[in-house]
């Protein structure tokens, strides 16, 4: 399991719709009984200024209406730090869009 001090949480490998994924728990109490894998991720640009926009679904279990914010801000930063990781590793794939 890749930990980074302020995320705390481990890979799993679950099958969705008959397709084998890796899928992810945030070992936080108000998220720990969800499991949910990333979709599109994609960036748009305002001036010097990016934003992320990305996609999930929760597999399995649930997340408490009040934490849903909580939640979406967490793996938003840790989707960031993946994203970091796999750059300085060399090991992220890019698919799709336009690469100016």
């Amino acid at each position: 399991m890749m930990e980074y001090p302020e995320h705390k949480y481990k890979f799993v490998e679950l099958e969705v719709n008959g397709v084998e994924r890796t899928g992810l728990v945030l070992l936080d109490e108000r998220f720990k009984n969800a499991t949910f894998v990333y979709g599109a991720v994609r960036f748009t640009e305002d001036g010097d200024t990016a934003t992320m926009h990305y996609e999930y679904d929760i597999i399995e279990g649930e997340i408490q209406e009040e934490h849903i914010k909580d939640f979406e801000t967490e793996a938003g930063k840790l989707l960031v730090s993946l994203i970091e990781y796999g750059l300085k590793n060399e090991s992220l794939i890019y698919k799709g869009g336009v690469d100016e």
